[in-house]
């Protein structure tokens, strides 16, 4: 099925094979796998933490995607924040090695070689894999699925085309959004089937969609739900180029590309088109798909996470600018200067980490004081009209997670944009003042976006108000966190208390 074999000679290869070690040693080396979980990582270990049933309705309730994932991570062997992340970890390697075959089965094993190399360095592989979080199944999903449909094609065989709709269910049912993996699919059938194949390719479908429909229905219900508060606004045109391709491949494929230019003997010709269209159709297909239903939801849905599932269009896209070159020197030439821009930027890479064990520490360590939390969960927005125990609980994950005790908590909105919310920060400052003469305001910083207006912070509200209830608030600490202090502390004393 090959559109065309990249053929490397012995010392391209070895070149390309020193580079794949170093830049796998110097990942496994620079890669966060033992830090503390972020925002919602720990509301993954809070959703398992309960019965199966428990985890099967929180799962529902609080999370956009189906119980799938959590209820195989409940299952995991392994306990604790490392053994829940060798899952994600294992799941990283699976899409890896999916992608790795289908690389392989397009554009020929010397391809695939190289396809290593760019897999080690994309960004998006790396984070999922090391996320307790459904994208790193998703992802299984959206790489084996198409994979699959290839195999099927070739070999006619009745197993492949099963294996491909069930990992195209898994990447739907583990991250709804991870279903857009489909929209090349009729690119692959054709260019790469035949029309005696279409009606056992309809039934399947069909069969598929059906099983697709309590997901949907799930998903209806979940967008009627979501409030007003949006985690990001609407995307622009400079935000749909950024994440159209990650920025540093971009870069380095370019730079890589020009340098190699220079030393090649041949034309430069795109012959593997096929594979080429297949591509541009994952990644610019998908890209329009999330940015225009961005506006149509009024909610960004173009977040780089939620567009990992592109790996496979990512992978391809990049091999076909080494294809590029027709002789030994310049793909030689044109390795080499991708591993020179990809190890300065992974010895460089600094990882954004929210440490929440940092901030548990703290609240531990202060003698039991009251605590006042604002998580940067947008269901904070519903605590004036829900006053749920369950809700609370799950706003409360990240400091429960580390060992801080729900009862020491009074979780609050970001904001106070209606009577209720008012009415309801007053009467959590009112507890306050009757327990205890001080209280720590534990607040994620992040920007709250509401529909038609700008971002809000919180931490300027919250201080603003309870120092207009009469507390004195000092920032008490600001973690160990890299590359932004997100998460921040302040110790308040009660004024005349």
């Amino acid at each position: 099925m090959n559109e065309e074999t990249l053929i490397f000679d012995r010392l391209t290869r070895k070149v390309l094979v020193i580079a794949i070690c170093c830049i796998g040693a110097l990942t496994l080396g620079t890669v966060p796998l033992v830090r503390s979980l972020w925002l919602d990582e720990t509301v993954t270990t809070w959703v398992i933490s309960g019965d199966w049933i428990q985890a099967w309705h929180r799962a529902v309730t609080f999370q956009a995607q189906s119980p799938l994932y959590f209820l195989l991570i409940k299952m995991w062997p392994f306990s604790g924040d490392f053994g829940l992340i060798s899952a994600s970890l294992i799941f990283g390697a699976l899409s890896g090695f999916g992608v790795y075959l289908t690389v392989k089965e397009l554009l020929g094993r010397d391809a695939a070689l190289f396809s290593i190399l760019l897999l080690l360095t994309n960004i998006d592989l790396l984070k999922v894999s090391i996320q307790i979080r459904p994208y790193s199944l998703g992802l299984v999903g959206a790489a084996w699925s198409p994979l699959f449909l290839l195999w099927w094609l070739r070999y006619k065989e009745l197993r492949f085309l099963v294996l491909h709709f069930l990992f195209a269910l898994i990447a739907f049912y583990s991250h709804y959004l991870f279903s857009l993996i489909a929209i090349g699919f009729p690119i692959i059938l054709y260019f790469w089937g035949n029309r005696t194949l279409l009606m056992a390719y309809f039934i399947g479908a069909s069969l598929a969609a059906l099983l697709s429909l309590p997901g949907i229905y799930h998903l209806i219900w979940w967008s009627k739900k979501a409030g007003d508060s949006l985690f990001l606004p609407t995307p622009d045109f400079a935000a749909f180029v950024k994440l159209i391709l990650p920025l540093d491949t971009v870069v380095f494929l370019l730079f890589s590309a020009i340098v190699a230019a220079l030393f090649t003997e041949k034309s430069i010709i795109v012959r593997s088109w096929k594979t080429f269209a297949l591509a541009l159709v994952w990644i610019f297909g998908g890209s329009l798909i999330l940015f225009f239903a961005s506006w149509f939801f009024g909610s960004s849905l173009y977040i780089d996470r939620y567009l990992s599932w592109r790996l496979s269009g990512v992978v391809l896209f990049s091999t076909l600018v080494l294809l590029l070159f027709r002789d030994q020197r310049g793909q030689r030439v044109f390795i080499a200067a991708y591993f020179f821009f990809a190890f300065q930027q992974t010895a460089g890479r600094i990882w954004f980490i929210e440490d929440w064990s940092t901030v548990a520490a703290l609240v531990r360590d202060s003698e039991n004081i009251p605590v006042i939390f604002y998580s940067g969960l947008r269901e904070s927005e519903k605590l004036p009209d829900d006053k749920s125990a369950e809700l609370r609980e799950f706003l409360a994950s990240p400091l429960i997670h580390y060992g801080v005790r729900l009862e020491q908590i009074s979780v609050v909105p970001g904001f106070a944009d209606s009577i209720s919310a008012t009415k309801y920060l007053k009467r959590v400052s009112s507890n306050s003042k009757k327990m205890a003469r001080s209280f720590l305001l534990v607040i994620n910083d992040q920007q709250i976006f509401l529909k038609g207006e700008g971002g809000i912070n919180p931490k300027s509200g919250l201080i603003s108000f309870f120092e207009k209830e009469g507390a004195q608030c000092e920032l008490f600490s600001k973690g160990t966190q890299q590359f932004k202090p997100l998460i921040k502390v302040y110790r308040c004393d009660w004024r005349g208390e």
